[in-house]
């Protein structure tokens, strides 16, 4: 696990991520949720799983959501680390639906630009269109 942070802005937006290297500022992923919604919600947990990947679990009357966020490696980097993302983020995903919350995904995909063949709408089993 990374180190997992939790900081509460002045005007009381709470902002949950995951440390990155050493506290340097770089790296490291999160969700911010603003103060209106904060009183709303019944509970919250977080877990941050890499610099790459967090998530938070929240709670709202009877409905589980998941807000997963992810930045993923760039070209540069091995294809292992890259695979760990995708494991990772394909665990996460299949453990949210089982559970039955919702999933909310969001990040840097780092993707590129050109044209389109037809597996790439998909991150194994999910749809991205």
């Amino acid at each position: 696990m990374e180190t997992e942070e939790v900081f509460v802005t002045p005007v009381g937006h709470k902002l949950f991520f995951s440390g990155g290297d050493g506290g340097s500022g770089h790296q490291g992923v999160g969700v911010a949720i603003h103060k209106r919604l904060l009183h709303q919600i019944d509970s919250i947990s977080f877990s941050a799983f890499s610099s790459r990947v967090c998530q938070l679990q929240l709670s709202w009357g009877t409905t589980c959501f998941r807000c997963i966020a992810v930045y993923f490696p760039t070209s540069w980097h091995s294809e292992d680390d890259v695979e760990h993302v995708h494991s990772l983020l394909d665990l996460l995903l299949d453990a949210c639906v089982k559970d039955g919350c919702i999933p909310i995904l969001g990040g840097d995909f780092n993707a590129c630009i050109g044209p389109l063949e037809n597996h790439q709408w998909t991150l194994g089993q999910w749809d991205a269109k």
